[in-house]
Parts: structure tokens; sequence; C-alpha cells
């Protein structure tokens, strides 16, 4: 990043953006958007990041499967000013996604600010993964990186470490480090309602494949060794984005949070504070308020949670919305909202949390906004009219000689 002091202090003047998926493309949209040069670097060849499936998974990238469809609908995972298609299902097929993120990324003319092919990174021998016992097991054994689908599960029993071949396979065993709610899909392809779980231990004998589903470790080897300190899988971040030890604030960490809803708007509202931050517009705390503010939200989620590495990094989607917006001066104000157009504010107070309320207001106000809430409900339905049903033609029935006659005996 480049940048000038000026008599308000430090200014950002070019931004590097280091990824091109959802989260990148949402960085180079904000920093345009506040007058930034942004320029970004993709060590692919392509736009999506995860969403962009492979069929042979690439070393070095997260990869999903042939039939992952995302558990948010597409409302609540759609960008704050480009409302998703309204013939789109409500819950995507992940090549929805994708076409999603390439309208986005076409319509805001995003690809010229991209670098494809440009990785930025340190290279470090990878070390080995190892598991107790593994080297005799006689079987097929692979990490879930390089699950696609479950060609080839058929008939064959499967343990899966850690929490779709269950459909699939003859049977599949769960094996977790740490305690987890299994909650079954009943129905065909699903848990059956009279399962038995037994508390005893047991052997699980003749399996024929191990796939270790036991996530991914994060690393940033791009980053000075100072900025990489993490706790657990955490970086010391205030509000998940800012390092707090950086002398100015030169540095943000986009989407770099297991949000309990969809990343998309809380990633994007997070490059939109950054990029005000990055201009000069909004100020960030002391370093002792940042840090304070960090050991108090990693307090919170070991209050909420199990111990667990993963979960500083799991945010609350409203609350963290509203908080950052909050920062950025685009937290909608109910009150006024309801004076201006009471219509608007009882949608946008009882219905959906959807993210185009983050821009009726405050810098980043969209005028579009007000109608995407008044025709979400519209997108929301649309996908369900998949059949064109043929008109029913009411039926003529002849009147009655009796009605006529007493019709006519009336005149």
């Amino acid at each position: 990043m480049t940048g000038f002091l000026s008599n308000d202090g430090w200014h950002a003047k070019r931004v590097v953006v280091i990824g091109a998926g959802c989260s990148g493309l949402a960085c180079i949209k904000c920093f345009l958007d506040e007058g930034l040069e942004a320029v970004c670097f993709e060590s692919s060849d392509d736009i999506g990041g995860l969403w962009r499936f492979k069929e042979r998974p690439e070393p070095g990238r997260a990869n999903i499967y042939h039939s992952v469809i995302v558990n948010s609908s597409k409302e609540m995972m759609a960008y704050s000013d480009f409302p998703p298609p309204a013939d789109f299902p409500n819950n995507m097929h992940h090549s929805q996604v994708l076409q999603y993120l390439r309208l986005y990324a076409k319509h805001f003319d995003l690809l010229k600010h991209i670098h494809f092919q440009t990785t930025v990174c340190s290279v470090r021998q990878r070390s080995d993964f190892s598991y107790s016992g593994i080297s005799t097991f006689q079987g097929r054994h692979f990490h879930s990186w390089e699950y696609c689908s479950a060609d080839g599960m058929q008939g064959k029993t499967v343990m899966v470490i850690a929490v779709d071949a269950s459909r699939v396979a003859k049977q599949v065993y769960l094996s977790t480090r740490h305690g987890a709610w299994m909650v079954g899909r009943i129905g065909e392809g699903g848990m059956p309602a009279d399962v038995i779980l037994y508390s005893d231990p047991s052997v699980v004998d003749e399996v024929d494949v191990v796939v270790f589903a036991t996530g991914y470790n994060y690393d940033f080897p791009f980053l000075p060794e100072d900025l990489r300190v993490k706790d657990g899988y955490r970086l010391s971040l205030y509000k998940h984005i800012f390092p707090p030890s950086l002398e100015k604030p030169s540095l943000a960490v986009v989407g770099f949070i297991h949000g309990l809803r969809a990343i998309i708007p809380l990633a994007e509202m997070q490059a939109r504070w950054a990029s005000r931050v990055f201009k000069g517009l909004t100020k960030l705390p002391s370093e002792s308020i940042m840090l304070e503010d960090i050991q108090g939200t990693t307090k919170r989620m070991h209050q909420r949670f199990a111990c667990s590495e993963r979960n500083p990094l799991q945010v609350d989607y409203i609350p963290d919305l509203d908080d950052v917006a909050h920062e950025v001066g685009e937290k909608p104000q109910f009150f006024s909202l309801f004076l201006r157009d009471p219509g608007l504010g009882l949608r946008v107070l009882f219905g959906p949390c959807t993210p185009y309320q983050y821009r009726l207001c405050g810098p980043g106000q969209w005028a579009g906004a007000r109608q995407a809430i008044y025709t979400q409900w519209e997108r929301v339905i649309r996908p369900f009219g998949t059949r064109k049903l043929p008109e029913i033609q009411p039926e003529t029935k002849q009147r009655s000689p009796v009605y006529l006659t007493f019709a006519s005996g009336q005149t």
C-alpha cells in the first residue's frame, strides 16, 4: 500500500488486495468507491476463490465438493448494493454462487483491476500429514480437501474423522476431536428415526475408506513475523480486521471470520470500514483500547463455546454488522426512518435483516436500497414458480328454468 501524510493524518492512495474471492471482490469495489486505486493479485486464473469448483483439487487451495448448496438464503448472503437475480433459487448451488460473483464483477467492472496468476507468498516446506496407525491401514485414506463427490464410495464402509458420502456409502462413522451437536436429516438419504447411539466403547472394523475432515491450518506466510502472532487460529485483530500494533493503519484482513450466517455481507461491511480508514475518513482507537477489545472478544467467545482454536473467529451476523456499520456511520436509524418513510421502516424493523438496509444512509448510501428491500420477497417467491400451470377456465352453466320463471315473476 502506498499513501501520503497530510495535516489530518496518513491517507492511503494505492491499495493492494490479495485474492479475488467474494471478500476480495468486495474490497476492490469498496476501495474504488472511496476513490482509492485498487490492485488485486489473484494466484489462480479466475475469480471466485472457494466457490470456483475444481474437478481435481489444486494443491494449496481449499475446494468444495460437487453437491454443495449454500445454507443461507440468497437475499441474506447478497452484496448490499447488488441483489441476486430473482430466478436464482433461494439456496444456491455453488455454481450459481460463482455466477453471482461473476455478475457482480462484471456489473462494477472489477476484472480490469485484477492481475491473475500472480502469487503473493513465501515458499517453505510443508510438514507431512501423519496420523497414528495410518501407515498400516490397507484401505484408502485422504483429507476432505480431496473430496469432490461420492463417486467410488458406493457399498463401502467409510470413517470420517471430524465432522456427501453418507447417502451412498454402506455405512459412515464420524469421529470428532471436540464435542458437537449431531442433527440428522430425517427421510430418504438421512438419519433414520430409530437410530441408536451407543455410549460404550466400540470397535469399528472392516473400514474401506478414511476421510480426514480435520479442517485446514490458517497461515499468512507473506505477512511479517510480528503480525502473524496467533491466539489459536486467530490473528490479533481489532474487530477481526485491523492489527493494533501498526504505526499506520495500512493493513486490513477482510473475511477472516466464521460468521454464524453468510460471509459476503460481513466481509463487505469490513471492506467498507477499511476503505474509510485507509482514506483517513475514519480513525481507529489507540493500541491499548484495541488490545482490550480483542481480549474481551476472545473471553466472550470462550464463555459461549467449547475451548477450540477456531471459536475466536466466530461472529454473530446482525450484531457484527451493526457494530461495524456504526463505525462506518451506516447503521440504520429506525426512529428517523419511521418518521421519513413509515412503510420502509416497518419492513426494516420487522422484516429480514438483509444487507440492503445498510445502504439506506451514511457515506455508502445507495439509491436502489429502498427498492431492493421492497422487492426482496418477490425475489424469494420467484424460484417457487417453476411450473406454468394451465389456466382454469370458469364453467359456464345454463340458468335453471325455475330460476328464470322466479326472476320474471319479480319484474
